[in-house]
C-alpha cells in the first residue's frame, strides 16, 4: 500500500534532503522526457522543484531554501523553506530550529532589528523543530531589499535570546526563479 504525503511534508523533505539534477529515461525513443528534479543555486539560496506524478496527474512542487550549517562538524543548525503563494495558498516559509529552545516562547524574523512575523512551533521532528509561517508581499520585498535577516529563538532552561542569522545575498534572484517555475 502506497501513502501520499502532504505537500508541506514534501516540502520539508525537500528541506532536509540535498538533490541531484536528475532525468528519467524515456519510454518511447524519440520523445524528450523532461526532467522530473531540478535544483538551482543562486549565492546563498538554492532553488529546488521536483515533479510528481500520481494517477496521471502531474503536480510541480518548488521551494527556496537556505541551510546554516556548523563548519567544524557540519551539522545543519537551521534550515528555511519558502514557498511561493499558489490559489488560494499565501507564501508561506518553514524554519527547521534546533533542539534545545524553549518551544513556548516561538520564533520570531526581523530585519534591520524590526520584527516581521513570528510564529509557534508546531511540532518537532527528528530533523528539528518547524515552526510555519506566512510571508505577505511586502514581507518578500523586505527580504529582498536586505542584506540579512535574523531568526531570533530562545534556549530552553536560561530563557536567553539566541539569534541567528540568515544571508540574503542571491534571494532577489532565487525568489524571481522560484516564481517563474512554479508558474511553468
Amino acid at each position: 500500500m502506497t501513502k501520499k504525503l502532504t505537500p508541506r511534508l514534501g516540502y520539508l523533505l525537500l528541506v532536509s534532503s540535498s538533490w541531484c539534477l536528475t532525468a528519467l529515461p524515456s519510454a518511447s525513443y524519440g520523445q524528450e522526457e523532461q526532467p522530473t528534479s531540478l535544483q538551482e543555486t543562486y549565492e546563498d539560496w538554492m532553488v529546488q522543484c521536483q515533479t510528481v506524478v500520481v494517477t496521471d496527474i502531474k503536480t510541480k512542487n518548488c521551494e527556496l531554501s537556505q541551510e546554516l550549517r556548523q563548519k567544524d562538524t557540519n551539522q545543519r543548525v537551521l534550515a528555511i523553506g519558502i514557498v511561493p503563494a499558489s490559489g488560494d495558498k499565501e507564501t508561506s516559509a518553514t524554519i527547521i530550529a534546533p533542539f534545545g529552545l524553549a518551544l513556548a516562547k516561538g520564533l520570531s524574523v526581523e530585519v534591520a532589528d524590526k520584527e516581521l512575523v513570528s510564529g509557534t512551533y508546531k511540532t518537532c521532528l527528528p530533523a528539528g523543530c518547524i515552526v510555519e509561517l506566512k510571508l505577505p508581499t511586502e514581507m518578500i520585498k523586505t527580504l529582498a531589499l536586505n542584506e540579512k535577516a535574523t531568526i531570533v529563538m530562545t534556549a530552553s532552561g536560561t530563557d536567553q535570546p539566541m539569534r541567528t542569522n540568515i544571508s540574503l545575498k542571491g534571494f532577489l534572484k532565487a525568489w524571481n526563479r522560484l516564481v517563474a517555475l512554479s508558474k511553468q
